[in-house]
């Protein structure tokens, strides 16, 4: 049965077409989801669904007594006055006037027993509305969306712009409403909580309509799939993965069948043509009747070619096969403990996604890589010869007073405007959009700049900190296209299930609480990671088992550190080894060549920082042979 109907709706502003003619209808019980590029009109639809915005014509139809709640993409509510806990209770505001209306006539019962009989009416009727039950209700949501109990008095107005949207879907879950509308809810959700929110949406009733560049999210949870494309839309049966086949079926065929017709109508127009050349009556007779049939044939449209994607196209800089080692690193900040004797030897060729809960240290690990921030204890390196390119999460290595051909020129100072301008263009920014200020871009645009400026470095490792945050679908496709084609290493840390199940070659989840060693390393793609995960449950001690603790856990650590040693010690061998060969090639190649002035400038800058780094692992072997045989 129709919960909803949209027939004929058209937006107009100003003399420019938002929406054209949009028309769906959706079942009760069904999870649409709702996906296009940036700016195809998605948010604008929610709204005029939602009632927020009124249609230039068309209509939309509820089904009578539905209620439409809606999760903007940047949470509209009002949060003035009201503390955590308040804009979470506000949807049961009828409940608390009942409660306190409650209490009224119970105190009044004192003085006037036959009051009581009011009073049981009026507790039957709250009891049956899940009087008894809202407020742990509200308290269960909120600590679901990481507001504890320390944080229901808080002022809401207070909360920065990821916790407000947060707050808002908390209080758009736990309400009444019938049909729920969400616009990019796991944004600022982490992989447990997205989860969960898919087992809620999975588990309810309710209908719901899901604007989302999340295609993982899009596929767990969505019955039915409404692309808006070129101002209107065209609705599929099922989720995301199977419309995009859907899809790409039926434009193949209709394209088929366009070529097809095509030939054909230019057949019978070259018999229509020579019919008329020949020039006799029966010639004349017969190029009429093959217009005749000519102008009943139904044409079928030219198949709209889907908008063109970015092309993105890495280019790697050669390297050694050691990347970058990352040995006992610790960090914490204050009591906050984010990792401790965190290690990994990453090798040229690896994509490793490194993923975990909101706040355990995922962005602070890449900042230490990169050297913005400072590690409490433990070493990093690159490999020799390795050059990194950072992509930043907040998208802020960038000058607002540039313009966007001004980043790109800065960003390569060999780049000529014309090829900055062409490159720009692969990019999604035309025309004038090459002159816009940073300053006025949107998360998009800044996401797609600074992926330009990264690709002109040619590094050979690319450090990525969620890269698809900003990006749409078409975007993000060309983006893992690309990195797949990289020759590089990359290492990445994302909430994009989609992204990480299709690039991720080996997957490390930073949990303190849920391994051993606080991390898992698993050389494998993401499915397989799935699969292999093992969260150490936790186990109650009991006297014996708390008295020998500390050993266990000194042994543990020696154990642990004795191994670490060991495949240092291993790769210090081999690093050793290829760079004194290197040195040997160095020298042949010096005494072929000794006219060549510029070759020879540059084997010798080679072998003297060849020469450096064996000096650091000479030591660095020597100490490390010490302890092993102290070991013994």
């Amino acid at each position: 049965m129709n919960i909803l109907t949209c027939d004929g709706v058209s937006l107009i502003y100003g003399t420019e077409y938002i929406l054209k003619d949009i028309s769906f209808s959706l079942n009760a019980g069904a999870r649409l989801g709702v996906i296009g590029v940036n700016g195809a009109g998605k948010s604008t639809l929610a709204s005029v669904i939602a009632g927020k915005i009124e249609p230039t014509s068309g209509t939309v139809s509820v089904q009578s007594g539905i209620k439409v709640g809606m999760l903007a993409q940047r949470a509209e509510d009002d949060f003035r006055g009201k503390t955590v806990y308040g804009a979470a209770a506000a949807c049961f505001a009828d409940l608390a006037a009942a409660e306190e209306r409650l209490q009224q006539v119970l105190a009044s019962a004192e003085s006037d027993p036959n009051r009581l009989i009011e009073y049981e009416r009026l507790r039957h009727d709250f009891e049956i509305k899940g009087g008894n039950e809202y407020k742990t209700r509200i308290k269960s949501m909120l600590a679901r969306f990481g507001f504890g109990a320390d944080m229901r008095d808080f002022p809401a107005d207070s909360l920065s712009g990821g916790q407000k949207t947060r707050l808002a879907l908390a209080s758009l879950l736990i309400s009444d409403n019938d049909i729920i509308i969400l616009d990019e809810p796991t944004n600022h959700l982490d992989t447990d909580t997205i989860e969960w929110l898919e087992s809620y949406i999975l588990s309810s009733p309710r209908t719901f309509i899901i604007i989302s560049h999340d295609r993982y999210f899009l596929d767990r949870v969505t019955t039915d799939t409404l692309e808006l494309e070129n101002l209107t839309v065209t609705q599929y049966k099922g989720g995301y993965s199977e419309f995009a086949e859907k899809k790409r079926a039926a434009l193949e065929t209709q394209r088929k069948h366009y070529e097809l017709q095509q030939k054909e109508i230019k057949r019978i127009e070259a018999y229509i043509e020579n019919q008329i050349r020949w020039g006799r009556e029966k010639n004349f007779i017969a190029a009429k009747s093959r217009q005749k049939l000519l102008d009943k044939i139904e044409r079928i449209e030219r198949p709209k070619e889907p908008p063109r994607s970015v092309r993105i196209n890495f280019q790697s800089k050669s390297s050694g096969y050691s990347v970058l080692s990352v040995r006992n690193l610790s960090k914490r900040f204050g009591e906050n403990v984010l990792f401790t004797d965190f290690s990994a030897e990453i090798s040229r060729g690896e994509r490793v996604l490194i993923i975990g809960a909101n706040g355990c240290g995922k962005s602070t690990l890449l900042k230490i890589i990169t050297g913005s921030v400072a590690a409490d204890s433990g070493v990093c390196e690159l490999g020799y010869g390795q050059t990194a390119g950072y992509y930043d999460q907040e998208v802020q290595l960038l000058d607002e007073n540039n313009t966007v051909l001004d980043e790109m020129l800065q960003a390569d100072k060999t780049l000529l405007p014309v090829n900055a301008r062409t490159m720009l263009g692969s990019f999604g920014f035309t025309g004038d959009d090459a002159f816009k200020k940073v300053n006025v871009l949107s998360g998009g645009e800044r996401a797609r700049l600074s992926i330009a400026k990264l690709i002109l470095k040619k590094v050979s490792l690319l450090i990525l900190d969620e890269p698809t945050n900003h990006l749409d679908i078409p975007s993000k496709e060309a983006f893992e296209t690309a990195l797949e084609s990289f020759d590089g290493t990359v290492l990445a840390v994302s909430h994009d299930r989609y992204f990480i199940n299709r690039i991720g070659t080996r997957i490390i989840e930073i949990d303190r609480a849920g391994y051993p060693k606080g991390y898992f390393d698993f050389r494998g793609g993401y499915g397989e990671f799935l699969q292999k995960r093992q969260k150490a449950e936790p186990v109650k001690e009991g006297p014996k088992e708390a008295a020998g603790k500390a050993d266990f856990e000194n042994s543990k650590k020696k154990k642990s550190e004795r191994r670490t040693r060991e495949k240092r010690y291993a790769f210090l061998s081999g690093e050793i080894a290829r760079l004194e060969s290197r040195l040997g090639e160095i020298e042949k190649l010096s005494a072929e060549n000794a006219a060549d002035y510029v070759l020879l400038a540059s084997l010798d800058a080679e072998q003297n920082g060849i020469r450096e780094i064996l000096d650091k692992y000479y030591d660095e072997y020597i100490t490390l042979e010490d302890e092993m045989t102290a070991d013994e």
